[in-house]
């Protein structure tokens, strides 16, 4: 299934994260500090919409189907 585009507002809210390498054509790049975080927390019971909490970034901004 292909991801809608975002919208400025929401790309300009990604770019400003520190964990956010890219945002082009709706791919988004994640630091590699971020993507170690992502899973290593899995394994300690925290779902991803609660790890784009801990960094600051808002998971409605990403959808489910990014998530």
């Amino acid at each position: 299934m292909a991801q809608k585009p975002l919208n400025v507002e929401k790309n300009a809210e990604l770019k400003s994260s520190p964990y956010v390498t890219s945002v082009i054509s709706g791919r988004i790049t994640f630091t590699p500090e971020f993507q170690r975080t992502s899973f290593e927390l899995p394994s300690k019971s925290s779902c991803m919409r609660g790890i784009f909490n801990m960094h600051l970034i808002t998971p409605e901004i990403l959808a489910d189907a990014r998530i």
